[in-house]
């Protein structure tokens, strides 16, 4: 029992110290949200009515509490469209290590294949073989531009979604 109670004051100890302001920032145009201050312009974000119902249903002053509503949801609207855009940003990079992973691939494959192609003797076997690696070859291109195109349109997509929240 000892241990439970030694728990619960760890926590009510701790709740104070694991609390963290949040400023926001413009860098470079875009709006970013930090531990700490990231810029001259930074301003600290009041987070203490998000996702609290019952701090604005104690407002007695209607439109003072209509203001701060709005003011909440725009603060959380913005840091919705920030973690939304964070997560395309994450998206859009592990698209583009995919890319590079194929052409990766397709480049060791077509090296070994120009390996086997030097072993081709001045025979008709050997022109043959050549010819077969020569249409393996071509294969390989195809399916890894087909890829590469595929990856570029699921960049453009998400590239669309993270142009449309800023």
């Amino acid at each position: 029992m000892d241990g439970i109670k030694l728990i619960a004051f760890v926590i009510l100890v701790a709740t104070p110290i694991c609390q963290a302001n949040v400023y926001k920032c413009i860098v470079d145009g875009k709006v970013i949200f930090s531990q700490e201050p990231c810029a001259d312009n930074a301003t600290p974000v009041d987070l203490s009515k998000v996702g609290s119902v019952v701090g604005a249903q104690r407002q007695t002053d209607a439109a003072q509490s209509s203001v701060t509503t709005a003011a909440t949801g725009d603060n959380h609207t913005e840091i919705a469209n920030y973690i939304k855009a964070q997560d395309l940003n994450r998206q859009i990079s592990k698209l583009e290590y995919q890319r590079q992973q194929v052409f990766k691939a397709r480049d060791a494959k077509l090296d070994k294949l120009r390996h086997q192609k030097n072993y081709a003797s001045n025979n008709l076997a050997g022109a043959t073989w050549e010819q077969s690696i020569s249409q393996e070859m071509q294969s390989i291109t195809s399916a890894a531009d087909s890829q590469v195109v595929s990856i570029d349109r699921q960049i453009a997509s998400l590239q669309q979604q993270l142009n449309g929240l800023r």
